[in-house]
């Protein structure tokens, strides 16, 4: 049995209006990412990636390696969240990924102590990592080359 007009053109129009609606959608998804970038801007957050936050960085001191993490052999790679002040002071350093504890504690306190270039006067948010290594049974700690 064939199908009738009437629900060809039920189908048809469902099928309209769900093209519409995901047109919506999707124009709305957009506008909305278009919003949340404005408003940043408008606020003066600037993301950087990794080695763009290590270019700005003026004062990096470096932590001691955790001489528990030394004993226990534990080496590794922290990640942390930065996000800076509009003078390029450390507001706040997030713990993303780390070994152990004590290695993401000791990274996470200096790098409140790190300073940054901010032309733009800007806060700045972007990711820093810390290379913790054991080298003839000492502990290094060094940051990515850039």
């Amino acid at each position: 049995m064939a199908p009738s007009r009437s629900s060809i053109s039920q189908f048809l129009f469902r099928a309209s209006v769900i093209a519409c609606l995901g047109v919506l959608v999707v124009t709305g998804v957009t506008a909305i990412g278009v919003r949340i970038q404005q408003r940043r801007q408008r606020t003066g957050v600037k993301q950087l990636r990794a080695d763009e936050m290590l270019r700005q960085a003026t004062e990096t001191p470096l932590p001691a390696y955790p001489p528990v993490s030394l004993a226990r052999g534990i080496e590794g790679v922290v990640v942390l969240r930065v996000q800076t002040d509009a003078v390029g002071e450390v507001r706040e350093a997030e713990v993303l990924q780390a070994p152990d504890q004590l290695m993401g504690a000791a990274a996470q306190q200096s790098a409140r102590h790190w300073k940054f270039a901010n032309p733009s006067r800007s806060r700045l948010i972007g990711k820093v990592v810390l290379y913790f290594r054991i080298i003839a049974g000492a502990g290094v700690v060094a940051l990515p080359v850039v």
